[in-house]
């Protein structure tokens, strides 16, 4: 019995569920639906796909969600519902507790805490409805699929970026601005940063520090606090997102040193994309493919509804099947994704 008629057959108890995000080789589910004879659409009922995210106030999401949508409407049959809880975990295990009781097939969880949404997670898998995390992990339980982009590479992207521009001889004094603490994907992007720095004597992080929310006002107040201390000396600033990046140079602008940095960011945003086509040619930032990791999610809702070959990149150490999103530096020398994200910037 598959997945979906095991769901439709328990009468579908509340629950709540987790994070996803992705990888390299390959893997499998068996017992899948009949499909129509050369074609990728699957014959059959509607899939209704549930995602409980945690926020839409970064670009990331909207672009996440567009090509989920788009690669929905490609398969014909299938429902894709984004319900962002605005970082509240008790709007999102409601969300999630509505999906399970409203017979959803798939769901999909960016979890606001690792740890609070275990029993929801658990309460999916009861439910017999497939399990997909993004962009974190869950404490003590794997989903079917993880997707995401890979966050510690990330942080190693940055860092590489910067000493390509800078060199590896000249000395330079880096500033670090990590997302919320405790929060995974903050977590590897930190690492990231940190291992990659310990790489190149010539660098050294001589300010670091968490920034809850990953809030662009309160990255902005760190970076004041950093100037006060080092001032000049600071050659470039890597921030965990684009926000903390831009918070970082209006920190650094007020005090009249923004063109002596290099920042980097890890959305690839529109407001960043203005700045550099209005002339900042010292703002880099990492496209996390947002509108592809969308896509990612619908196929792999469909292929474990339907029982199909579920394609993944590897399995991590902690036996999460996980699917990469493409990373992509960005800067004034490559716009190529932000033409696909943003035309109307270069009309």
């Amino acid at each position: 019995m598959s997945k979906r008629m095991f769901a439709k057959s328990i009468g579908l108890v509340a629950v709540s569920l987790s994070v996803l995000l992705s990888g390299c080789a390959g893997g499998g589910t068996g017992g899948g639906t009949e499909k129509e004879a050369g074609g990728d659409k699957p014959v059959g009922d509607t899939i209704k796909v549930g995602v409980a995210n945690r926020t839409f106030k970064e670009s990331a999401y909207l672009f996440m969600q567009q090509g989920s949508e788009a690669k929905a409407e490609e398969y014909g049959n299938v429902q894709i519902d984004w319900q962002a809880c605005d970082l509240n975990i008790a709007n999102q295990k409601n969300i999630v507790e509505n999906f399970i009781s409203q017979g959803y097939d798939a769901i999909v969880i960016e979890p606001c805490d690792s740890v609070s949404m275990v029993q929801q997670a658990r309460e999916v898998r009861d439910a017999g409805i497939s399990l997909i995390f993004i962009e974190q992990k869950m404490d003590g339980i794997a989903p079917d699929i993880w997707i995401t982009g890979n966050n510690y590479q990330l942080g190693c992207l940055q860092v590489e970026d910067f000493v390509k521009r800078w060199g590896e001889d000249q000395p330079a004094k880096c500033v670090m601005l990590a997302g919320s603490d405790g929060d995974y994907a903050a977590e590897e992007i930190k690492r990231g940063v940190q291992e990659t720095v310990a790489k190149y004597p010539n660098l050294e992080l001589v300010f670091e520090q968490t920034i809850q929310d990953w809030d662009r006002e309160k990255a902005m107040k760190s970076m004041e606090d950093a100037i006060s201390v080092h001032g000049d000396a600071i050659n470039a600033v890597f921030a965990a997102n684009d926000g903390m990046a831009l918070g970082a140079y209006k920190a650094a602008q007020n005090a009249g040193l923004e063109k002596d940095m290099y920042f980097y960011g890890g959305d690839n945003d529109q407001e960043t994309n203005e700045m550099i086509l209005a002339g900042a040619e010292n703002i880099f930032v990492v496209d996390r493919g947002s509108f592809s990791h969308g896509e990612m999610i619908t196929t792999a809702a469909v292929q474990l509804v339907n029982g199909e070959e579920l394609t993944f990149d590897e399995t991590d150490a902690d036996d999460y099947k996980c699917k990469w999103a493409q990373l992509t530096m960005v800067g004034y020398d490559n716009l190529e994704p932000s033409k696909i994200k943003f035309p109307e910037l270069f009309e």
